[in-house]
């Protein structure tokens, strides 16, 4: 699924795929903002949801573990949302996408003899949300991508994500800090 979020005009966008763990009433961003924000979903493909009621809460309290593994579940979902705000923030839309896609091939690819293929339905306005670009800009980034064999989508609408482009997105150079002892 993905979430869409607009605020004051400007939009982004998050993925939630299996094993994601939210509570809907506070995924609308209830909390108070200078200006109110809208949510929108979009089902990219079939899903299951599980409800986790009061009497699954009830139950799980008895068994430390489950209540652990949910736990879990919450921490990766902040540590995704972390990797997104930070590569929403990288300089160049290329680099942005092969990192969004890479991040995609972690949780939703399979490795193949030409790549990885992933099979979301992702058109250049929803990665645009997704990297914190203009659709203009995603569309020319996508196109060089292509040109320079990192990123492809065949005819059938999957996106495959060749080898080599784990070695295009090169890391910046780390800065040493140069601020005084408080």
């Amino acid at each position: 699924m993905l979430r869409e979020v607009q605020q004051l005009g400007a939009f982004s966008a998050d993925g939630l795929g299996p094993g994601d763990l939210l509570r809907p009433w506070d995924v609308d961003l209830g909390f108070t903002l200078p200006e109110p924000a809208e949510v929108h979903w979009t089902v990219l493909a079939p899903v299951s949801v599980a409800v986790l009621g009061e009497q699954f809460l009830a139950r799980a309290a008895r068994r430390p573990s489950v209540l652990g593994r949910l736990a879990g579940r919450s921490v990766s979902r902040v540590h995704a949302l972390a990797l997104h705000d930070a590569l929403t923030n990288l300089k160049h839309v290329e680099t942005r996408l092969l990192v969004q896609f890479w991040h995609l091939a972690e949780r939703w690819g399979r490795v193949g003899p030409e790549g990885i293929p992933i099979s979301m339905p992702l058109r250049h306005e929803m990665l645009a949300k997704l990297v914190g670009a203009t659709r203009p800009s995603v569309t020319t980034a996508l196109g060089r991508l292509a040109t320079r064999g990192l990123l492809t989508r065949d005819a059938g609408g999957v996106w495959l994500l060749h080898p080599d482009a784990r070695h295009a997105v090169e890391p910046l150079p780390v800065q040493p800090d140069t601020r005084l002892p408080a």
